[in-house]
């Protein structure tokens, strides 16, 4: 029983801190966004805070909804990772959804 506990725990701290880094990321591509289209990557994220390997699907998951929902244009790229490409209104709406999490 403990060790179920302990994995749960693990799981949400990973979630917890995927979480921080993914708002994060996407608060600064937006605030520095000149119109236009934004590029989005999960190995941007990935590098930019160092997040380890096994994080790679929890964020892959929480990106990938939140993009769904603004609309983005998602693209499979190689290495196992995801090209999220937003423009227009998309990044109004985007900034919405992160605003409500």
């Amino acid at each position: 029983m403990q060790r179920i506990e302990l994995n749960i725990r693990s799981y949400i701290m990973e979630r917890e801190r995927v979480q921080k880094a993914m708002i994060n990321y996407l608060t600064n591509q937006i605030n520095t966004a000149r119109g236009g289209c934004i590029t989005i990557t999960t190995a941007k994220i990935m590098n930019t805070y160092n997040l380890p390997k096994n994080d790679l699907l929890i964020l892959q998951l929480m990106l990938g909804d939140i993009m769904r929902r603004a609309g983005a244009t998602i693209q499979k790229s190689k290495r196992n990772t995801y090209r999220y490409i937003i423009c227009g209104s998309a990044i109004n709406e985007l900034a919405q959804i992160i605003g409500k999490q």
